[in-house]
This record gives structure tokens, C-alpha cells and sequence, in this order.
């Protein structure tokens, strides 16, 4: 599955300038990092979302709640939300993939991890 998203990835930046589905080259770079590291820390493999050229979406979905982490070529957004409300949301720089450990034990933590983090609520669940 992380190989046809990262086929699915690569093709996005092939595609025509005005196609809506085309993604910068340097927002498909940090995608697949992104995407080795949900790989290396066992989360299952996201749907993918487009999200204009600047940013892709990487989505999942366990019960009622959906998980998205935006990610463009300086930032990352995650978003935990329910039918009812958003439950959590963290902001970090894609420096922090340096210390891929930190920012996902903040995406399932009851409690912020990240310093530049934004949360609510808790997130535990997403991983089995």
C-alpha cells in the first residue's frame, strides 16, 4: 500500500501545471518522507487527498473520527476531528522530522508533545 502511494505521489508531480491534481516537486519530497516514517512507526498507509499544488493530505479513519496531516514543503498539519468537533490539532515544521519519534508519539498523546503544537483532546486509537 505506501507503494502505490508513493506511485500515486510521484504521478502528481508529472502531471500538467493546471491540473488541478499536480503537487511541487519539494511537496512530494517531504510527502515521502512523511510517509516512510508513518511506514517505520506502523501506521497503516493514508488515503491521499489533493490539496492544491503547495500541500498534499494524508487521511485516515478509525470509527466516527478522521485523522489528516496536511503536509507542504515547510509544515505540517495534524487534524483529529469527529462528527461533533475537532479533537486535536498539532502544527510543527518539517524540521521536526528530524525527530520523527516526538512527532508521532504527539499525534497519539492525551498530552502535547510538540513545543509548537496546537491540542484539545486526545487522539489514542489510530495505531492498533
Amino acid at each position: 500500500e505506501y507503494q502505490e502511494l508513493g506511485e500515486a505521489l510521484g504521478e502528481m508531480t508529472q502531471l500538467d501545471e493546471g491540473d488541478e491534481w499536480k503537487v511541487d516537486v519539494v511537496v512530494y519530497q517531504v510527502a515521502c518522507q512523511v510517509a516512510s516514517e508513518l511506514l517505520a512507526n506502523s501506521f497503516p498507509a493514508p488515503r491521499i487527498l489533493n490539496h492544491g499544488p503547495k500541500s498534499v493530505v494524508f487521511n485516515w479513519s478509525r470509527g466516527n473520527d478522521n485523522l489528516y496531516l496536511t503536509i507542504s514543503s515547510d509544515y505540517i498539519s495534524a487534524l483529529v476531528s469527529s462528527p461533533e468537533r475537532i479533537k486535536r490539532r498539532i502544527e510543527f515544521s518539517t524540521k521536526d522530522l528530524l525527530e520523527p519519534a516526538l512527532v508521532f508519539r504527539g499525534l497519539l498523546s492525551e498530552q502535547p508533545v510538540v513545543s509548537t503544537s496546537k491540542a484539545t483532546s486526545q487522539v489514542s486509537g489510530f495505531v492498533e
